[in-house]
């Protein structure tokens, strides 16, 4: 089985919900596994026996099923309008046929048959009883996928239940049989009238088309448009034209833009010249182009010999420069006549665009007048082609009525003969036995998360800082021993357990908590007797001497002092005789109770009132003077919730360590005690738990596996705790394991 405990108390985090609900409701089902278990385990025998006749005065008649199977091969029609189904609701054609199966026109014929009548299920009774039993057993039930109906009966016979089953397939398809014959001749009769009817209108329009197509002179079967060739070959030259004119526009527009700056007007025109040349224009600009030409290579020449800033130098540049104004005059003629050229073009390409539109706007008119008669002809033919098609329809299903001779739409055929199987249906003691074990099974659940939610006591650590407000820290294992003095001593016993591991967590958390460098008064308490403060206190007490501080423990439980046992310390001087006395407290110290120095300062006398000899001012001298006399002093108190004296002198301490035992402590004890501690302005650490059953979790908050305390490989098992293959620890283990580590510490 699972270790729920161990997922518990795990402090990793949970699924949705928290770690610390999921864990609660693990401990929960693991606590109540017997009543899980027993609840389903009762339920199914007890179903077992009842439907077994195993219970006296009870008996449980079975009964056989015979089921037949017919298969509707199309959907029901109207002869009258084909494809329509008769029942325009949703549904298919098997679910119509499968709750005709129920009504009167099918179940009264059926008990009226002599076969079903004189059955030995049914020689006893009366028609009309007949009747109502076979609407109590006979069920249909259809398959949309396939169109097939199952027909049963169900009857302690079964023979009986598969006369029944097949008798009423018999009936059914009777009834469908004189259906069909009853009204096919009326289906005929009405289809040739409208067929008639359908042919006379169809003949009166072919008769108007004729005449309207002599009319406008359209001949021909298909209605074309004379004019749709002239206006497809009218709007392609109008497309064509209109390209043509917006190319020249285009061209047009460039043309002027570059008219509005000179010199790329001149550019124009020198590209004009590349393009096309104009002998008049070419005979003047070559002579200028010649001797401009003639006048670069001579400065070219004299460049050689002649300074270029030298008057015959700068003459010849003054000529050449003179002679490009002349130039760019031709050019700028070039220029023009392109520009004409241009506008003439744009206006050409315009008048052809305008006359091809005109001619186009011509031909739609003439198009579309024909093309209105021409609709309303088509139009005409289409009435008269649905005519044809109707009449044409109408005479298929005639032809088809006549050749089925009592044609109904419907085809039926049957699948498979009523069959009963030899087991009887009912009772299904097996599927009955399997629901009452998972309602049972529900049912125990139910009952233990019932019982766990009631419960209010501390099953998990995740829990304890949402119900608190406090962090735990440390965990007590739970330990094999119930001897109060080995378990109060366990640190000093076993230093390699977990237990002891625990503790020393507590004590570095203490340390870090305390405010002078780890020095003060540290006070263990609980809310109620019985949760192991005791124990922790001692064990924390000696955890501190094995750190080298000198420690001091006092039993303040002065009602029910726990370290009398675990010590030995019965009849000695303490605590309530230095309250009641002058405060002196050194002659009720034991000196040195363990190897590391721990002194212990018993309970003592109380009398008359613990409450009272606790309130005085006594009790805070008494603690003063201990600040000053050790470093640590750990005071194991009476519980919160019992007793008036434990809030004195929780105030008085430096840190409060509230202890809760698992499954033991309840949650609105521990809020109670807490918000008691909180409103006399105690210093709450945290929690302490004690009696943890997972050692995973013990673990995680002890810090870590226990290396090096106690065991050869640093790994070693608590004190008193089970071993996983061998089981409890036997009594010569147990000695063996605390004398080696005796040994180990006076070796050392």
């Amino acid at each position: 089985m699972v270790d729920l405990e161990r997922i518990a108390m795990s402090p990793e985090p949970g699924a949705a919900g928290g770690p610390d609900q999921n864990a609660r409701l693990l401990m929960m089902l693991r606590r109540g596994r017997w009543l899980i278990l027993a609840v389903p385990l009762l339920a199914a025998g007890a179903t077992w026996a009842y439907f077994t006749n195993r219970i006296p005065g009870f008996h449980v008649t079975p009964l056989y099923q015979a089921t037949a199977k017919i298969q509707v091969d199309a959907r029901q029609q109207d002869p009258l309008e084909g494809s329509q189904p008769l029942d325009s609701r949703p549904g298919s054609l098997a679910k119509q046929q499968e709750q005709l199966f129920r009504t009167q026109v099918v179940m009264r014929p059926l008990s009226e048959r002599p076969e079903v009548v004189e059955l030995r299920s049914f020689q006893s009774l009366g028609g009309g009883t007949v009747l109502a039993a076979l609407y109590n057993g006979l069920t249909a039930r259809s398959d949309a996928k396939t169109d097939q109906v199952a027909v049963s009966f169900t009857s302690p016979s079964r023979r009986d239940a598969m006369i029944v089953a097949d008798a009423a397939v018999e009936a059914y398809i009777g009834y469908h049989r004189q259906r069909a014959r009853d009204k096919a001749m009326d289906s005929i009769a009405i289809l040739e009238a409208e067929r008639a009817k359908k042919l006379t209108a169809a003949d009166e329009l072919d008769a108007r088309i004729r005449a309207a197509q002599e009319e406008h002179g359209i001949a021909g079967a298909e209605l074309r448009n004379p004019f749709e060739t002239n206006l497809q070959a009218f709007t392609l030259s109008c497309q064509e034209a209109l390209k043509a004119l917006g190319t020249g526009e285009v061209e047009l527009e460039r043309v002027e833009e570059a008219a509005t700056d000179p010199q790329a007007f001149i550019d124009y025109g020198t590209g004009r010249r590349n393009e096309s040349t104009n002998a008049v224009l070419e005979q003047n600009v070559s002579q200028f182009i010649t001797k401009q030409a003639a006048l670069r290579s001579e400065y070219m020449t004299k460049l050689a010999s002649l300074n270029p800033d030298s008057q015959p130098m700068l003459d010849i540049q003054k000529q050449i420069a003179d002679l490009q104004p002349e130039i760019d005059k031709v050019f700028l003629l070039y220029a023009e006549d392109g520009l004409r050229e241009a506008r003439d073009r744009v206006a050409g390409q315009r008048k052809i665009y305008e006359t091809f539109a005109k001619k186009l706007d011509e031909v739609k008119k003439a198009y579309f007048a024909t093309e209105d008669e021409l609709a309303e002809l088509r139009k005409l033919r289409a009435e008269w082609q649905l005519l044809r098609d109707d009449a044409n329809s109408y005479s298929s299903r005639i032809a088809d009525l006549h050749v089925s001779g009592a044609g109904g739409g419907l085809g039926i055929q049957i699948v498979e003969p009523a069959h009963a199987g030899e087991k009887p249906v009912y009772p299904e003691t097996p599927k009955y036995v399997l629901i009452a074990a998972v309602l049972g099974f529900a049912l125990g659940v139910g009952l233990v998360l019932l019982r766990g939610v009631a419960d209010r006591r501390i099953w998990t650590v995740e829990e304890v800082p949402g119900l608190l407000g406090a962090d735990v820290v440390g965990v007590f294992p739970e330990l094999l021993t119930r001897k109060r003095p080995r378990v109060g001593r366990i640190v000093e016993e076993d230093p390699g357990s977990l237990a002891a591991e625990a503790i020393r967590s507590l004590r570095t958390s203490c340390s870090f908590g305390l405010p002078d460098n780890g020095k003060g008064i540290v006070f263990v308490t609980s809310a109620v007797s019985g949760e192991g403060k005791s124990i922790v206190a001692s064990n924390l007490a000696i955890a501190f001497a094995q750190s080298g501080r000198r420690t001091l423990l006092v039993d303040a439980d002065l009602r029910s002092p726990g370290q009398n046992e675990i010590f030995s310390l019965i009849g000695k001087r303490g605590f309530g005789d230095a309250l009641a006395g002058d405060g002196q407290y050194e002659e009720g110290v034991v000196r040195s109770v363990t190897a590391d120095g721990l002194d212990v300062l018993a309970a003592g006398d109380a009398s008359p009132g613990a409450a009272e000899l606790v309130e005085g001012g006594a009790s805070r001298e008494l603690f003063t003077r201990l600040r000053h006399d050790y470093d640590c002093v750990v005071v194991d108190s009476s519980p919160v919730l019992e007793t008036a004296e434990t809030r004195v002198l929780a105030s008085l301490s430096d840190l409060v360590v509230f202890v809760m035992r698992m499954n033991v402590s309840t949650a609105p004890n521990g809020r109670r005690a807490v918000g008691i501690l909180g409103s006399v302005g105690a210093e709450l650490l945290g929690v302490m738990l004690n009696g943890a059953r997972s050692r995973r979790g013990a673990k995680a908050y002890a810090g870590g596996l226990t290396y090096g305390y106690g065991s050869g490989t640093g790994y070693g098992y608590g004190y008193g705790q089970y071993k996983r293959a061998g089981g409890k620890r036997d009594a010569m283990q147990e000695v063996a394991s605390r004398s080696s580590v005796r040994e180990a510490r006076s070796g050392g």
